[in-house]
């Protein structure tokens, strides 16, 4: 018994390894903007912005307040540093160049994309990979993500075409 209690352990240790193998940095700083954010606390990101704050402050692996709303589905938090100028496309990549539109759609809030959209959010961004937040949506079968950025595409597509009438 001890030694599957063992055996258990140091897989979860080796596992644990990998993935702190990927992360840049270990020893990552975490603004309290960000914090709050991850916490869903909505008082305490307005209270940091009140006091002058920058929405864009991000933690070392590139990760802003934004992309942890986004990730939560928080869309009164998104909205609100939205309004507060937090950006939402190159300014707003994490070290993997994932942005807050990424990770919507990889969580499957459709409403929060909606928003990020509104602000101007690219649709068609992609990561350092060269992943675009569709292939986010997609692989997660996020309907309503990837209905929603299909719209986009194709509203773009149509206002950059000219066309005239002729009769």
């Amino acid at each position: 018994m001890q030694d599957e209690v063992a055996l258990v352990q140091t897989q979860k240790e080796e596992k644990k390894c990998k993935e702190q193998a990927r992360i840049p940095n270990l020893d990552c700083q975490v603004p309290e903007l960000v914090r709050c954010a991850g916490r869903g606390d909505l008082a305490g990101v307005r209270q940091l912005l009140d006091s002058g704050m920058d929405a864009n402050i991000q933690d070392d692996l590139g990760v802003t307040a934004l992309h942890c709303a986004a990730k939560k589905g928080h869309g009164e938090m998104v909205r609100l540093l939205l309004e507060r100028r937090a950006e939402v496309d190159a300014r707003a990549m994490n070290w993997k160049g994932e942005t807050p539109v990424h990770y919507s759609c990889k969580y499957g809030h459709t409403r929060v994309l909606g928003l990020l959209l509104r602000f101007g959010a690219n649709p068609a961004i992609r990561t350092q990979e060269g992943r675009t937040p569709l292939d986010y949506a997609s692989e997660k079968e996020h309907l309503g993500c990837m209905e929603l950025l299909m719209h986009s595409a194709l509203s773009s597509c149509l206002t950059e075409i000219p066309f005239t009438m002729s009769l």
